[in-house]
């Protein structure tokens, strides 16, 4: 009996010692995890475009929004007008020796025109947007602005 005795001792020692490790190794995963993670777990927003946003009307516009809010006033029937665009990094390779840089191409546009309850205004916009920035109209959401 005393030899069976051992033996469970030996297996529970065995199967106490793994499960030591297996812990070991799960805290360990863990304490890496935390440590290559930023403290608060959020991601930096970082200006990419050399900071020429603008304060319009308390909100935020770059240089590009407002010049397209300046061109669609042109246009019968548009009126006042807002305007969001939405960028899309893409990297692009100069050389086989530098590394890769990274260009802007624009996503998506977003227009809130007093004009836009009108179909045939709406399509304008859409359009002359579309082809200036080499989108398809699909790219291009056009709503009535709100007063």
């Amino acid at each position: 009996m005393s030899k069976g005795f051992q033996r469970l001792l030996t297996e529970k020692r065995t199967f106490y010692a793994l499960l030591v490790v297996v812990m070991a190794a799960a805290l360990l995963l863990l304490t890496a995890d935390i440590f290559s993670q930023s403290r608060d777990g959020r991601r930096q927003i970082v200006d990419l475009d050399g900071g020429e946003e603008l304060p319009v009307d308390g909100q935020l516009a770059t240089e590009e929004e407002l010049r397209l809010e300046k061109m669609l006033a042109n246009i019968a029937g548009v009126g006042e007008n807002r305007v969001m665009i939405t960028w899309q990094e893409e990297a692009e390779a100069v050389s086989v020796f530098s590394s890769q840089e990274k260009r802007r191409k624009i996503q998506g546009v977003m227009i809130a025109a007093q004009g836009a309850g009108n179909p045939a205004v709406k399509l304008s916009i859409m359009e002359a947007v579309a082809s200036v920035y080499g989108i398809s109209t699909s790219d291009v959401m056009v709503f009535q602005l709100v007063q």
